[in-house]
């Protein structure tokens, strides 16, 4: 499934090569280890992000940081596409990252489902109706994740 992750496009190749099917002993795939190894970087360069401009939610208490966050994620969830909603439910999130705790996604289990079900059938549609858009998206996506892996063997 191919899905936007905080403005970025992820998921798993339309087209797989043949390491991208071979199983490693963790039972994931290859590409599915680069797309974890991706979508964790893009976590930490978003936490990264969140405290060098000076940790705004860090007074909140953990009970005010969650009704923020469940607020912020419902608007997210009734409008994806809109960067500004997205932005404030990632600064929030990544207050919770440094924190430690985990936010209360089983308070907004029914827009989790929703926003996954609405990004299925996004997928469905765009693989049937642009199905070069998905191989360029893809392309794109396993580009990142080249460069990414470059950066990190070279900073070791």
């Amino acid at each position: 499934m191919l899905a936007t992750y905080c403005g970025r496009k992820v998921g798993t190749m339309r087209k797989p090569k043949n390491k991208s099917i071979r199983k490693r002993s963790s039972g994931r795939t290859d590409a599915e280890r680069d797309v974890e190894l991706f979508l964790a970087n893009e976590q930490v360069d978003q936490i990264a992000d969140y405290a060098s401009r000076g940790r705004i939610y860090e007074r909140l208490t953990d009970g005010e940081l969650a009704e923020k966050w469940i607020h912020g994620f419902r608007l997210v969830a009734d409008a994806p596409s809109d960067e500004r909603r997205r932005a404030i439910e990632t600064d929030l999130r990544a207050e919770f990252q440094l924190r430690g705790i985990e936010p209360p996604y089983d308070l907004v289990r029914s827009e989790i489902n929703r926003v996954v079900e609405d990004m299925s059938s996004g997928f469905e549609i765009m693989t049937r109706d642009d199905p070069d858009a998905v191989d360029e998206m893809n392309e794109e996506l396993q580009q990142d994740i080249a460069d990414l892996k470059a950066r990190i063997k070279q900073s070791n």
